[in-house]
């Protein structure tokens, strides 16, 4: 019975969650993400950062690099992002995203085994990457009572897609 409500709730977070980037065209409050006119969609992963504050300049240099060549639409840090003192992990997560920031580029993360183990929970950490990333930073928490933070996902529409006086509209 249980199984049955929670599948209940999470269809109905789906259905309503659906719904959230849908803005009027010059409203937009999120990015709509979409395929382009090619039909491409850039996901860049990058994974163990594992860096604390002051970062390892090579690494700031290879994200400015790939962001450069590569031009992804979206970034997904994929957990043990960054490592270090309790004193410092607010900048070294600060200084983490700043390249996401000054190219214009959005991004979402997971959290890895080494993340928390700094002094911070996941939450606060969160709360780090959605200060520092400002409107760059796509990840939220769709559902808190969910184990884990920021479990989230994130609609990837048709090239299509466009807004209609804030109606969805493909075709």
């Amino acid at each position: 019975m249980k199984k049955r409500i929670l599948a209940a709730l999470l269809a109905v977070c789906l259905v309503f969650g659906s719904g959230v980037m849908a803005f009027a065209e010059g409203e937009t409050a999120d990015p709509i993400l979409k395929f382009d006119e090619n039909g491409e969609f850039k996901i860049l992963h990058l994974c163990d950062c594992q860096d604390g504050y002051h970062a390892d300049q090579r690494m700031i240099d290879y994200i400015n690099y790939v962001l450069d060549e590569y031009d992804p639409d979206i970034v997904i840090l994929g957990g043990d992002n960054t490592v270090g003192e309790e004193a410092t992990k607010e900048l070294a997560v600060a200084e983490l995203v700043k390249p996401f920031v000054e190219n214009k580029t959005y991004f979402t993360l997971v959290f890895g085994n080494h993340d928390y183990q700094q002094g911070y929970t996941n939450d606060e950490l969160f709360a780090m990457y959605k200060k520092y990333g400002g409107e760059y930073c796509l990840a939220y928490d769709a559902v808190p009572e969910l184990h884990g933070t920021a479990t989230h996902n994130l609609p990837v529409y048709s090239k299509d897609f466009f807004l209609v006086s804030g109606e969805i509209s493909i075709g």
